[in-house]
């Protein structure tokens, strides 16, 4: 609910500068009878914008500091400039709410399931504009599988080259659309082969995994930290990495403080994970 209201009031901020921006401010100043005032530049509602993401950031909400700044684009504020005008009739009475929706829209990627209010709703974006995920819908409920963990997080680091040609897992053959991804992992450390040989693709990662994944793809860096975690001691084949993923505001510590490595990564969970590492 706090996040709720907080975007609330960052929609309004937003349509604020854009009344300035098409001169409406001046126009219910004259209806009202108010004193009308010099228009304020759109330069500068766009940087109390910006100021408002930075406090909502340090406050430690990053779900809503991202929603605020998804809005701020170049293109986007432009194309809202620009419809509204358009849209305003001589008399001021055109659906101004109806062009701020339509070019709040530029830019974005429609999910059927995927709602702006969602907390995932940013994460999912950067995913969906970066070529991570695709689809008329996401799933975002969906435990995210091992295949598609490896995956999108391939394509979050641009596709890196591997020189392996040959599978070291009897289920990860050629046609399979995780193979390259999955070669690279392997090739780097991510993973290695399980004593049956095989890679699994379709079990549900676990949050244990996903953060052995992001530690290693970024090196395995040195972790000099004890467990923020209930429920890891510090001593588990796992923990640097979700130690890790703590230190680096990967993740944020629930009100139970725990990490719950043998939980399944849902598919918001695990792209959000892969927006706060590298969004």
């Amino acid at each position: 609910m706090r996040i709720k209201r907080i975007l609330t009031a960052a929609t309004a901020l937003l349509l604020a500068a854009l009344l300035c921006a098409c001169g409406l401010t001046d126009m219910l100043g004259g209806l009202f009878g108010g004193k009308k005032d010099e228009t304020p530049q759109v330069t500068d509602n766009v940087q109390a914008l910006t100021d408002y993401a930075k406090r909502l950031e340090e406050a430690g909400n990053p779900e809503a500091a991202a929603a605020v700044l998804a809005k701020l684009g170049d293109a986007a504020q432009a194309d809202a400039q620009s419809q509204a005008s358009a849209t305003l009739g001589a008399d001021g009475r055109a659906d101004f709410t109806q062009a701020v929706a339509k070019s709040l829209s530029a830019g974005t990627v429609a999910f059927t399931d995927v709602s702006t209010d969602d907390w995932f709703y940013p994460a999912v974006q950067w995913a969906a504009q970066q070529g991570i995920v695709s689809g008329d819908s996401f799933s975002p409920k969906d435990p995210c599988t091992r295949a598609q963990a490896l995956t999108f997080l391939w394509r979050a680091k641009d596709k890196p080259a591997f020189s392996m040609k040959v599978s070291p897992f009897t289920d990860v053959t050629e046609d399979s659309y995780y193979y390259e991804p999955v070669l690279w992992a392997f090739e780097n450390g991510l993973l290695s082969a399980a004593s049956d040989g095989q890679f699994h693709p379709n079990d549900p990662v676990t949050r244990a995994q996903t953060a052995i994944f992001l530690y290693r793809a970024e090196g395995a860096p040195s972790v000099n930290l004890g467990s923020p975690y209930r429920d890891v001691t510090g001593d588990e084949w796992f923990a640097p990495a979700a130690i890790w993923v703590w230190a680096e505001d990967i993740v944020t510590l629930n009100d139970t403080m725990t990490f719950d490595p043998k939980g399944e990564c849902m598919r918001a969970h695990y792209v959000n994970f892969l927006y706060q590492c590298y969004g």
